[in-house]
């Protein structure tokens, strides 16, 4: 089952864009890239355009039991060159409610890291026992897209030990194929997403409710050391609180977090990606919901280019002012300081600190202007390349 995660963070640049759409299309084709992908990576197989896994007959096991429910919880990763561990955004709620003969109702809820429902009322969503819901309950190769099938593995996260097959997604624009995410399935309950982990991003299975007398599956955990694009595939481990022991010089400059520390404090960003020669607009609206000394809640919603809320891209995410979360006001490892300079936005003038980074991506520099008053609140940035130009603006800003 391919599981929808509501995006979970304002901050985060969602690269998406190509000036040639046709080239590229025809650059992701497994076939051509099938001799450098299993050059790489030894063990793994790439899938053909259309194909399925498991083959033959479909599986519906996982929908067949009225009254079956699981949760799976969504976490971001410090990007890459930042410091800090995992930070749960939300998890996604199903349970089956009826089951006939051809089909099952299934009722799935978004909520946010602060536990609460990211919609009026949950979806509902009919699964018929066919073949046109056969990418609820088996992996599926899509057109002009690089996957692999690595060997089965067992694993155990929260809600037991499961014995699953592995995929990962391959990106093979840049000069050698990069492997950017594993995701895992049950092989007992197809279409039971266990785990899956990118660079930025994990999910992991809660909660499971299994067959009545089912119990986990047997099996050792399998070793796990894969390499993503930009980090390792195992978990960060969160830094220490920096102590200043006797003797010793002072410690690094405090996080300032004022940009989280008022309540009802709104600013609205603009991103403009170039795709095909086209514009296309998107808007992300963000709001310091609750805010005390030690943390706040900051609420978020995407917007159309128009200003109307995009379904399903709502949360709310609870920011501890921790070392481990200084990501939120500090830049990337990989973003060098260059000048300070006023800049204007949003009907004022800001006085920012201007950086660039010419190593996160191949053929392409981004440039930052964040507040110096509000560190974390970026005011404009650029990702200019060969693959990409999009830009970011604050347009709105309500203090």
């Amino acid at each position: 089952m391919r599981v929808h995660i509501p995006s979970a963070t304002c901050l985060v640049l969602v690269f998406a864009a190509t000036i040639n759409v046709d080239a590229q299309a025809k650059s992701r084709d497994p076939e051509v890239n099938r001799p450098a992908v299993e050059a790489k990576y030894k063990d793994a197989r790439v899938l053909k355009a259309k194909e399925q896994v498991p083959a033959g007959e479909l599986d519906f096991a996982l929908f067949k039991m009225k009254g079956r429910k699981w949760q799976i919880a969504n976490y971001r990763l410090p990007l890459r060159g930042m410091k800090g561990g995992p930070t749960l955004t939300g998890t996604t709620e199903y349970e089956i409610l009826e089951v006939t003969e051809k089909s099952a109702s299934v009722q799935f809820d978004w909520k946010g890291g602060d536990g609460k429902s990211l919609n009026k009322k949950p979806a509902l969503e009919e699964v018929t026992f066919t073949k046109d819901s056969a990418w609820k309950v088996a992996f599926i190769q899509g057109h002009n897209t690089v996957s692999v099938q690595l060997p089965d593995q067992t694993i155990k996260v929260k809600a037991g030990t499961f014995a699953c097959y592995l995929f990962g997604q391959i990106n093979v624009d840049g000069d050698e194929p990069q492997m950017v995410e594993l995701s895992w399935y049950s092989k007992k309950y197809p279409g039971l997403q266990v785990m899956r982990e990118s660079s930025t991003g994990r999910s992991e299975l809660l909660e499971f409710q299994r067959d009545k007398g089912d119990k986990d599956d047997k099996g050792a955990e399998t070793p796990r050391k894969l390499e993503f694009a930009g980090k390792a595939a195992d978990k960060p481990e969160a830094p220490k609180e920096e102590v200043k022991e006797p003797g010793q010089g002072e410690p690094k400059q405090a996080l300032n977090w004022a940009l989280f520390e008022s309540r009802g404090r709104k600013w609205t960003s603009m991103r403009t990606s170039i795709v095909a020669g086209k514009p296309v607009v998107t808007h992300t609206l963000s709001e310091i919901v609750t805010a005390s000394a030690k943390s706040c809640q900051l609420w978020t919603q995407a917007l159309d280019k128009d200003k109307n809320p995009i379904e399903g891209a709502e949360n709310t995410l609870t920011i501890e002012f921790k070392a481990e979360n200084a990501y939120w006001v500090t830049p990337l490892a990989t973003y060098k300081k260059v000048r300070e300079e006023k800049l204007a936005a949003a009907g004022q003038d800001w006085d920012c600190i201007v950086y660039e980074d010419k190593t996160s991506m191949k053929d392409a520099v981004t440039t930052a202007w964040m507040s110096k008053k509000y560190p974390g609140l970026w005011i404009k940035m650029t990702t200019k390349g060969k693959h990409i130009d999009a830009t970011d603006e604050l347009i709105e800003f309500k203090d």
